[in-house]
């Protein structure tokens, strides 16, 4: 399966604004302020006491829509309850800017989880404001807010139900593993803010995998799913050197060979010559390599290769069984030589 993702990684975020008829201009300059201060980040609008969301992303949509918006939201308590719920259904990671001149009446409800981390208050009114929320006034918007608004990635990893990566791509170039843990093949990624694209191609199971993101502050962990496209990878198989051919020929079929270096006859797994000399030599080494009649396929630039009855062979020269509940099972390390599908052979080419 060929896969594709794209994310931004900045830290979302949403306002709450009080509907106040008294202090509405001061809430729409406030709020234009932070819209305009982080761009493209600001993605929804809501006003207490509703779960539906306002279609505002810019100041300009703020200044054309908010005095209906405004209306609507009028002569409502000052409820936070029904945007949380909405926001925790949907797994919301980000940081939610509450303007209010008042504390809405329920938000002790949220005591004991991650919201209050994730909560900027910006107090619209006179007197103080306590909580376990973050709180900062109306002036100097910009130098107070900006450093509360950053939820950086901990963790970044694709993972899924019979997930293993054949081959993969990371743009822009970063750090990158992939581990097996628990019965589990998980693709980790450096943690960064920076946009993040992957092509993948990849064996799951009955679920196209996910990208699971962890941030500073919170315990959700937000999930992005993969679509599929064109395949990404060319994966070819390349001719053995002439000089191989019938060395490879002899060590499939466990034969001892005429080594090119010394003449003498060496055992059939025998990559360096009692003189020294390499007998593999131009074939690419330290991977696991695949040979099939007089080609073969180096995984350097792979992680693993599907084998048939559920199995693959990974760069490193493992082979592993998909089980039926979705995990995989490590079975074995492959042997010089061994067959491992029909007509395939595997060696892990080590000097």
């Amino acid at each position: 399966m060929n896969l594709y993702c794209e994310v931004n990684l900045t830290t979302p975020l949403v306002l709450v604004l009080e509907p106040s008829p008294v202090l509405w201009e001061d809430i729409m300059k406030v709020s234009a302020e932070v819209i305009d201060s982080f761009p493209g980040r600001v993605n929804r609008v809501y006003f207490p006491g509703q779960r539906e969301h306002e279609a505002i992303r810019t100041s300009g949509d703020l200044r054309r829509d908010g005095p209906r918006c405004l209306s609507r939201g009028r002569n409502r308590p000052l409820l936070i309850n029904p945007v949380l719920e909405k926001l925790n259904e949907e797994k919301f990671t980000g940081i939610i800017i509450l303007v209010s001149s008042r504390v809405p009446i329920d938000i002790e409800d949220w005591e004991g989880t991650d919201v209050p981390e994730r909560l900027v208050f910006i107090n619209m009114g006179d007197g103080d404001i306590e909580g376990p929320y973050r709180v900062i006034g109306r002036s100097n918007i910009n130098l107070q807010i900006a450093p509360l608004l950053n939820n950086e990635p901990t963790e970044v990893f694709v993972s899924g139900d019979g997930f293993v990566p054949l081959r993969y791509s990371v743009e822009p170039f970063r750090s990158s593993e992939i581990v097996f843990r628990d019965g589990d093949f998980l693709l980790n990624i450096e943690p960064s803010s920076e946009p993040l694209k992957i092509h993948l191609a990849a064996i799951c199971k009955d679920r196209v995998p996910e990208l699971n993101i962890r941030r500073q502050r919170g315990s959700l962990t937000e999930r992005v799913g993969f679509k599929e496209e064109r395949p990404w990878f060319d994966q070819k198989w390349n001719k053995i050197p002439d000089d191989l051919r019938d060395i490879i020929r002899s060590a499939t079929e466990k034969r001892d060979f005429k080594c090119p270096s010394c003449g003498e006859k060496h055992a059939f797994d025998t990559m360096t010559c009692p003189s020294g000399d390499l007998i593999l030599r131009g074939l690419p080494a330290g991977r696991c390599i695949l040979f099939r009649g007089d080609e073969y396929i180096s995984l350097a630039d792979a992680h693993a290769y599907p084998l048939e009855d559920g199995k693959i062979i990974t760069s490193e020269g493992k082979i592993y069984r998909l089980k039926d509940d979705g995990g995989w099972e490590y079975l074995k390390d492959v042997e010089p030589y061994e067959r491992v599908d029909d007509d395939l052979f595997g060696l892990f080419y080590s000097i």
